[in-house]
């Protein structure tokens, strides 16, 4: 809640596609603004820079798809420790990982 985001970034060699289930997001794509709500299908292409925010007060729920899947896993469980990092050293090692 609360503009939550997955900050500005983009998958050189990955399309990404989101579905909204529920709650209201934002998606910023190449600059532009997109609102969604739950039904509502994102794909976004690879190369395209985009960032996904939670738009709205309560919880948002999104099903990412990521083609080809990659190294996606291993992005993913490292940015859930993010939080720990007080350093930035493991941002910025997820950051080069997803423009690899």
């Amino acid at each position: 809640p609360s503009l939550a985001s997955a900050a500005y970034h983009e998958h050189p060699e990955q399309e990404e596609r989101l579905e909204v289930v529920s709650g209201t997001v934002l998606v910023r794509i190449d600059g532009k603004l997109h609102l969604h709500v739950p039904g509502d299908a994102v794909i976004i292409p690879p190369g395209k820079p985009h960032e996904v925010v939670n738009a709205g007060a309560e919880a948002a729920e999104v099903l990412w798809q990521f083609r080809p899947a990659l190294r996606t896993d291993a992005y993913l469980a490292a940015a859930a420790g993010t939080e720990r990092d007080a350093a930035g050293g493991l941002r910025r090692r997820l950051r080069r990982m997803a423009l690899a």
